[in-house]
C-alpha cells in the first residue's frame, strides 16, 4: 500500500522549487527552438551530402532511402 501525501504536504514541497521569472521561461524556450533548428539544419545538409554521393555513386537504393529521410525532415522543418 503506497502512502499518499496530502495538498498541504504537496504544497510544501512545491513551495521549495524555485521559480524561474517569467521572461527565463521565454527564452529557454527560444534557446531550445534554436538548437533545434540548428540541428535540423545539421541533419538537412548531411542527408542532402549521402544524397549527393549516392547518386555519384549510382546507388538508386541509397539514394532513395536518404532521399525519404531528406522529405521527412523537410516536412518538420517547414512545419
Amino acid at each position: 500500500m503506497t502512502q499518499r501525501k496530502s495538498y498541504s504536504d504537496s504544497s510544501k514541497a512545491g513551495a521549495l522549487v524555485p521559480l524561474k521569472p517569467n521572461g527565463q521561461y521565454v527564452l529557454d524556450l527560444y534557446i531550445e527552438s534554436l538548437f533545434f533548428e540548428a540541428f535540423l539544419q545539421f541533419q538537412s545538409d548531411r542527408l542532402m551530402s549521402e544524397i549527393d554521393k549516392a547518386l555519384e555513386q549510382g546507388d538508386i537504393r541509397t539514394f532513395h532511402k536518404k532521399a525519404k529521410e531528406y522529405k521527412k525532415l523537410q516536412s518538420v522543418l517547414h512545419s
